[in-house]
């Protein structure tokens, strides 16, 4: 996932919490929708640009989001245990569960920064 030319961070951190906070509103009106794959795969694509501009790429948040993807970010980041469970749950709901806790720490991270 690591890239020759490293992208440092594109965003002022206000303007990068509230692209966050758009994510995670878009994020919530696809789960209500049942959204398509093609929908969840264009809302993926948009998320990787949001977050590469936040954070940078490689970043830990743009990594972690990029194994949400898999169903596979628990050991990367801080998830509810929700996001976590395994065995049971299908990969395709571990999966948005484990994005929208991606979004959500990102957003906390970022204003974290802004207050510094």
């Amino acid at each position: 996932m690591s890239q020759t030319n490293p992208a440092k961070p594109r965003l002022a951190p206000l303007e990068a919490l509230n692209r966050l906070q758009r994510q995670i509103e878009k994020f919530n009106n696809l789960l209500l929708v049942e959204a398509s794959d093609e929908d969840l795969k264009a809302f993926d694509v948009e998320t990787e640009s949001v977050l590469a501009d936040a954070f940078g790429n490689p970043s830990n948040m743009f990594e972690a989001y990029a194994y949400a993807q898999l169903g596979e970010a628990g050991g990367l980041i801080n998830l509810p245990e929700e996001a976590q469970l395994e065995g049971d749950q299908d990969i395709a709901q571990q999966s948005l569960q484990q994005r929208k806790a991606v979004l959500e720490q990102s957003l906390a991270e970022m204003q974290a920064r802004q207050r510094q």
